[in-house]
């Protein structure tokens, strides 16, 4: 269901109208969303590379780090895996690495070259390495880069917490300071200085976002870029869509029963089976319980070639929870595979704590 439309900032200066919401749409109370520069267009992309990576700035390499890997099953021995038809448990791995800042992984994304990017809570880009599907022992770290060049600081700026990759750039939102930035790590590396895309409302449907519940969930879909708050608001999940010349807001349902619960990932949209454009985004749900343990649903959404609101046709798809091994997933990924199924890519954030690892799992799902 839609709930609202925004006009947006397309440059600092120059403004899109937009018709104003019916009466039987909501609205964001407060904090109208601005900034965006563009869709990630050609001419939005190297206006996006100028200000990351402003002239003179030399790339720097991100720092090597080792990480070491521990297979683990999904279920505890001796008990038979469980899944539902189509799904496919292909490898779990426990990570962990010597340098300080490997941790609290947030949101995550393939790289054209078959690695994975992630994003840190502490405000920081970290690679897996990944050698036939499975984690290679080895990866990158770099810090972000605030839009003057120094790194971000604290939780304020930095609680990194969404990822979406396209053309060699990384948007990402952040919590507490809700916003959406850009980095071109392509072209910069390491120096790549954040470039603002969007704020992010502070309340949505008249309830106030909580600091730590904002958007954790980032994916493209198509040239519209989608922010998934973590926020449950009335029973349901706040997606916001940005585009270059407006912004709308859906309210999501949970698609079943036992399917509820804030959502937390949001992979970017894959075509299907289907030859008229329809495209498929997997959404990842968590429920937190440091007693019991975590309960996690992924959820399939699909959208059509005209429109991108998710919340037309939805599926379950898995269910994760105890006696199965999890933790805080809060990343998901996604790429279709020769045969049409999809591989999913899962990561834990185990906010630097002892009593939480860092997980990577994946899972092949075939959908009718």
């Amino acid at each position: 269901m839609r709930t609202a439309l925004l006009c947006l900032l397309i440059l600092p200066s120059l403004s899109v109208g937009c018709a104003a919401p019916s009466e039987s749409e909501g609205a964001l109370a407060e904090a109208p969303l601005s900034g965006l520069q563009e869709a990630p267009g050609e001419a939005a992309m190297k206006k996006i590379i100028a200000e990351s990576c402003p002239a003179g700035n030399q790339k720097i390499a991100p720092t090597p780090i080792d990480i070491d890997t521990t297979s683990i099953p999904l279920w505890p021995k001796g008990k038979a895996d469980d899944l539902p038809t189509g799904t496919r448990f292909v490898g779990g791995w426990v990570l962990t690495s010597s340098h300080h800042g490997f941790g609290g992984l947030s949101g995550i994304d393939l790289l054209p070259d078959g690695n994975l990017l992630t994003v840190s809570d502490e405000g920081a880009f970290v690679w897996i390495d990944m050698k036939d599907d499975a984690p290679a022992g080895r990866g990158k770290l770099a810090y972000m880069r605030g839009p003057d060049g120094s790194y971000l600081r604290g939780k304020t700026d930095g609680d990194s917490e969404g990822l979406a990759v396209s053309d060699g750039i990384a948007y990402v939102s952040f919590e507490r300071r809700h916003r959406i930035e850009a980095f071109a790590l392509e072209a910069c590396g390491a120096a790549a200085q954040s470039v603002l895309i969007s704020t992010l409302p502070n309340d949505i449907d008249g309830v106030g976002i909580h600091e730590n519940a904002g958007a954790e969930a980032l994916a493209f879909n198509a040239e519209t870029l989608q922010a998934g708050f973590e926020q449950v608001i009335n029973g349901r999940s706040g997606v916001i869509s940005l585009s270059d010349d407006m912004a709308s807001v859906e309210m999501l349902e949970p698609v079943a029963s036992g399917y509820g619960g804030p959502l937390v990932g949001m992979s970017n949209a894959l075509p299907t089976a289907s030859d008229d454009g329809e495209k498929i985004t997997f959404a990842l749900r968590r429920q937190f319980n440091p007693i019991f343990g975590n309960r996690l649903t992924i959820e399939a959404r699909y959208s059509n070639a005209d429109e991108y609101t998710l919340a037309e046709g939805a599926v379950p798809v898995l269910k994760l929870s105890p006696p199965m091994s999890v933790d805080n997933f809060e990343g998901i990924a996604a790429k279709i595979q020769p045969d049409g199924s999809y591989r999913l890519w899962l990561i834990s954030d185990n906010n630097f704590s002892p009593r939480q690892r860092t997980l990577l799992y994946a899972f092949d799902v075939s959908l009718p």
